[in-house]
């Protein structure tokens, strides 16, 4: 990645050199740096050290025009330090195992993409809900149980995946995303949805795939541009009719669910193009 370069010996002048300051005459600068655990720490001159920030063991350019960080790898434990990147637009972090999320993740104002995955986090962290810029957020194959309330805030949210987590319910608040086009909820253990996911009226693509969903409410008529609909690996035996009137309706999974007939409903369904509703108890 464009500015940023790790170091585990004396050699790690190069990659300053080469990396991060082109514009300026290192073989004037003299710099000093310390032995911490293995790893060289800049201790001097001043001007250099207040202008980079290490995140685990990868060191930063702090660049105020940056506009995005990988900081994916395993055993990363934190990010501290993050907020100094005012700027940021996208981070990533992945097979990261962390725990939880600094505090200074509410100071990307700026922030509108971000994506864990493979971490220990067990919930969303309060400070991520001041992200009001955030227009994708990923957190999957992690340990999230809960969805706060607090969703509402991210209110420019299109692109919303938890999936892989151990979420068993949605929250009502979840509605006033109004701006979700792509709702990824696949792999938890909701039983039942909420009436007010049906309000989500520029939602394209829904992904509830291995859950634990015996029902879905009438009001899923409501989604009225809705083109993709995964409902595989749960528990319906019938669909509502309502179904129906999702006229822009293209792709529908109901396979690995408990039908014993293909529900009628769908002769009627003139625009969609693909059915998959394999692995049911179908009678003859």
């Amino acid at each position: 990645m464009k500015n940023k370069f790790i170091f585990k010996d004396k050699n790690f002048i190069e990659g300053l050199k080469n990396g991060i300051a082109k514009d300026k005459d290192w073989n004037r600068i003299n710099l000093e740096f310390k032995k911490v655990k293995g790893w060289y720490e800049i201790v001097s001159p001043k001007d250099i050290i207040d202008k980079v920030v290490m995140i685990e063991n990868d060191l930063f350019w702090i660049d105020e025009n940056k506009e995005e960080i990988d900081v994916s790898k395993e055993s990363i434990k934190g990010i501290e330090g993050i907020g100094n990147f005012k700027n940021l637009k996208r981070l990533f972090m992945v097979f990261t195992f962390m725990n939880t999320l600094t505090g200074e993740i509410a100071e990307l104002k700026k922030l509108e993409y971000l994506y864990l995955q493979d971490t220990n986090i067990k919930k969303i962290p309060d400070a991520l809900f001041n992200l009001k810029n955030l227009k994708e957020l990923y957190i999957t194959n992690s340990k999230i149980k809960k969805i706060s309330d607090n969703i509402r805030k991210l209110k420019n949210l299109k692109i919303l995946d938890l999936s892989y987590n151990f979420i068993k319910k949605i929250p009502n608040s979840i509605w006033d995303l109004n701006k979700l086009t792509k709702l990824y909820l696949h792999n938890n253990d909701i039983k039942v949805l909420p009436k007010s996911i049906w309000n989500l009226k520029k939602l394209q693509l829904l992904a509830l795939n291995e859950n634990k969903i015996n029902k879905l409410p009438n009001s899923i008529w409501n989604l009225e541009n809705l083109r993709f609909l995964d409902l595989s690996y749960n528990y319906l035996k019938e669909l509502p009719n309502s179904i129906i009137k999702l006229k822009k309706l293209k792709y529908l999974n109901l396979s690995y669910n408990k039908f014993k007939d293909i529900p009628a409903v769908l002769n009627c369904h003139l625009s969609l193009e693909e059915l998959e509703i394999y692995w049911n108890p179908l009678q003859d």
